[in-house]
């Protein structure tokens, strides 16, 4: 079995490696939630400049799928994921759809991957290490930056909400760092590009002695809900 759809948890999961070995369509879906957006549950293109986001789709999806500006966001994304299933393309989503909409939970696009990553280290490779610039700009303007609760906070709402959605919506869960067993418990084909990639995924980065103990135990409370469905322990 082909699998066209790779939902992933909020950067510093690994999607870029797969944007990088595969060429798939490179996170779309991150026009509909914009960088540190906190704001109700969007439904309608009209949330945003429309024409701006409707060319940033089309580049994304490498001119695959033009938005229809007069039907919803999750129009358009049950559009264009039929529209790729019908083909043998990917695409790497960013999470937006599942954090601003629970996509996966209502809309039936089983099988697909959702990739998940650690919360502590994917956290701290977001926030401390891909884009600083959202503690600063975004959560808090505290000395100490992403040691504080407000950023602990920030990111687990959104690692929950699509990790959640993944769940809810029947992914196959890939954790990042045991990829190479998780990708032997789905059915995907051995054909599939995607599958020699996870089989020989570098799955032992961690970013350790960055988060403060007290910020980490209190980031372990927002996520455990979600996290021990998935993960057997916090240290791994």
């Amino acid at each position: 079995m082909i699998y066209n759809i790779i939902n992933t948890t909020t950067g510093g999961s690994g999607s870029g490696h797969i944007v990088r070995s595969l060429k798939p369509h490179m996170r779309p879906d991150v026009v509909f939630c914009p960088n540190g957006y906190s704001g109700p549950k969007i439904t309608s293109l009209s949330d945003f400049p429309v024409k701006r986001h409707q060319e940033l789709f089309y580049k994304r999806s490498k001119k695959f799928f033009m938005l229809d500006l007069n039907k919803t966001v999750e129009e358009n994304m049950i559009m264009y994921l039929e529209k790729l299933r019908q083909t043998n393309k990917k695409v790497v989503l960013s999470g937006k759809i599942s954090f601003v909409g629970n996509f996966f939970e209502r809309n039936d696009f089983k099988p697909f991957i959702g990739l998940v990553r650690h919360p502590l280290h994917n956290m701290v490779s977001v926030l401390a290490h891909q884009h600083p610039a959202h503690v600063e700009r975004l959560i808090t303007k505290d000395e100490e930056g992403i040691n504080t609760k407000a950023a602990a906070e920030y990111f687990a709402v959104r690692w929950n909400s699509i990790v959640s959605d993944d769940l809810k919506g029947g992914a196959d869960i890939i954790r990042f760092e045991y990829a190479a067993k998780d990708i032997l418990k789905t059915n995907m084909s051995d054909g599939d590009p995607l599958k020699k990639l996870f089989l020989n995924w570098k799955s032992s980065i961690r970013n350790y002695n960055i988060l403060d103990k007290d910020i980490e135990k209190y980031l372990e409370e927002l996520v455990a809900e979600n996290y021990y469905k998935i993960y057997d322990k916090w240290d791994i």
